[in-house]
């Protein structure tokens, strides 16, 4: 059983080389460590569990055959446990390390979360159908188009070229809010296409972003900066739905606002950081573990996410 994982590893990791050699180094460590796991004593658990995930990620896809190969329940829960701490570690590091990055652009706690997410998914794969994406919206624009028309290219190929289509949010599965589902299914929610839209936009230096509207995820279409005009704030030209490309204009904001008994300005409707979208994304995970009744994971995801939300 090990020696088939071991050989799936040589075949998917051998193109990333220190990784490969380091799995195959660890590998009689890996062996003793699977063969504790049925151990009855919940000390001796804890402890190879913390050895998993000081071995980090890359021992993910053998502890994902070994439970494949399992036919026994108890033995298989406890695989999915380590599974679970052994991502979740590597989620707040990978997170943890991007905040102290200069570079604090949406596309790599995407792929971080979608990797937490989806176990199998591959940084590479992902960031190659991101590029084709983005080079297919930019081949169709040029520098003499409005913004509103600009976003009406996006869309077109966003939506009819790709078809990427959208799960509500309260009836989506863990899955939708990943990368991975969105770019091989075209399906995802709210969060996972919000974020691959304001992803390919930051590629294309479109200046669109996640705004803060009570019960909405929509984005905003912002002005940009230059050296000619004086602006304390950017201003928001228009508002974008991410599930279909609908466009609001500042009165259809309003008049929602109104209805909901906020401040009828969008005056008070202001940009939310990658960071603060990061935060929002994590919360809906959460939400989801709990309805899935995982409330310890549930627990874990709300604490991670109040280290990023907007102050």
């Amino acid at each position: 059983m090990l020696s088939q994982t071991l050989q799936k590893v040589n075949e998917e990791q051998k193109r990333n080389k220190p990784i490969y050699l380091k799995m195959l180094n660890k590998s009689g460590e890996i062996l003793a460590l699977i063969n504790l796991i049925d151990d009855p004593d919940e000390e001796i658990f804890i402890s190879i569990t913390q050895k998993f995930i000081a071995l980090g990620e890359s021992v993910i896809p053998i502890l994902t055959e070994e439970k494949e190969f399992c036919h026994d329940e108890s033995i298989s829960s406890k695989i999915d446990s380590i599974i679970y701490e052994v991502s979740f570690s590597s989620l707040k590091n990978s997170l943890e390390k991007w905040e102290e990055t200069s570079d604090i652009s949406l596309k790599e706690p995407s792929i971080i979360l979608s990797k937490f997410i989806d176990q199998k998914t591959e940084t590479e794969a992902l960031e190659f159908e991101i590029e084709k994406i983005k080079r297919s919206v930019w081949l169709e624009l040029n520098d003499y188009l409005t913004p509103l028309e600009v976003v009406n290219i996006f869309n077109k190929i966003f939506f009819s070229y790709y078809k990427f289509k959208c799960h509500e949010i309260a009836s989506s599965q863990f899955a939708d809010f990943g990368l991975t589902n969105l770019l091989i299914r075209k399906t995802g929610n709210v969060f996972s296409m919000g974020s691959l839209y304001m992803i390919i936009s930051d590629l294309l230096n479109l200046p669109i972003r996640s705004t803060h509207i009570q019960g909405q995820h929509l984005i905003g279409y912002f002005t940009e900066k230059n050296s000619y005009t004086i602006q304390e704030e950017e201003e928001i030209l228009f508002f974008i739905d991410p599930i279909s490309g609908q466009i609001y204009t500042h009165s259809d904001i309003e008049i929602y606002l109104n209805k909901i008994s906020e401040s009828s300005s969008t005056d008070v409707v202001k940009s939310i950081s990658n960071k603060g979208y990061i935060s929002k994304w994590i919360k809906e995970l959460a939400r989801i573990q709990k309805k899935n009744g995982e409330i310890t994971r549930s627990n874990n995801l709300i604490q991670l996410s109040e280290k990023y939300q907007d102050q």
